[in-house]
């Protein structure tokens, strides 16, 4: 299968699998609560990850033992994988401890219920090995580095259409995109500093949405205000820009 025809497979199956999940569930009521649901969810939110193990198993110059390996076992580093999780952990005490002090619009944290842990958990599992593991490879050998961060977060931000479909997700499209390209920056620069490796971003992917959600940034928690979420992101441009110049003098 040549490089074009990967990325239609794997596009094709990232789009197409979460609105076939959700027209299920819109479909049929059994779907629509308990482990059923669940369980499409599941795949739903893993679309990216399935995708990217069909098209290697459909390749014939590497299998999937070899993807898997080359991504998850290869050059792993605890190092990055404790980056992984203490950046967004940091960047978003710091948003909202600036909103909680300065707004005050709830409490600093709240506990989450064991459903909403395993949701977030699958974010260790569900999409990385799609976006940075295969989609963010592919753009490399395609175009210029800069653009790789901002063409991945724009399609992974478009694929969340399915949470708006299902009505999940009550962040403006446009505002999500710009956080969705934001922290694609953040995951580039993990990814490519783990040598491929997508473990730290897996990482990086579950921290962020665990203290996303204890510390309720969401406008539905804040009284309908984007505030949180701007901060959010505005924190995260500062630490990424700082981090590529930092990046750039250790060249030089």
């Amino acid at each position: 299968m040549n490089m074009k025809k990967k990325l239609i497979v794997f596009l094709g199956i990232t789009f197409i699998l979460p609105l076939v999940c959700c027209l299920i569930m819109q479909s049929f009521p059994i779907f629509r609560t308990g482990a059923a649901n669940l369980i499409l969810y599941a795949i739903e939110g893993a679309s990216p990850t399935i995708a990217a193990i069909v098209v290697h198993c459909r390749g014939k110059e590497k299998g999937i033992g070899a993807f898997l390996s080359d991504k998850l076992w290869k050059q792993f580093s605890v190092k990055y994988c404790l980056i992984g999780f203490f950046t967004p952990a940091i960047v978003l005490t710091l948003g909202k401890a600036i909103v909680y002090f300065t707004m005050g619009t709830n409490e600093f944290f709240s506990p989450l219920s064991v459903k909403k842990i395993l949701i977030i958990s699958w974010a260790l599992v569900a999409e990385e090995l799609g976006w940075r593991g295969f989609l963010q490879d592919w753009l490399q050998e395609q175009c210029r580095e800069v653009w790789i961060p901002l063409i991945t977060g724009v399609i992974w931000a478009l694929w969340h259409y399915h949470f708006v479909i299902s009505g999940t997700m009550d962040i403006p499209y446009v505002a999500f995109l710009f956080g969705c390209v934001a922290e694609s920056y953040g995951y580039y620069l993990i990814t490519k500093a783990s040598k491929g490796n997508v473990v730290p971003a897996c990482i990086w992917h579950f921290s962020g949405n665990l203290f996303f959600n204890i510390y309720h940034i969401n406008p539905e928690w804040n009284g309908g205000s984007m505030i949180p979420y701007w901060i959010i992101n505005g924190i995260y441009l500062v630490y990424f820009l700082m981090f590529m110049l930092y990046q750039r003098e250790e060249k030089e």
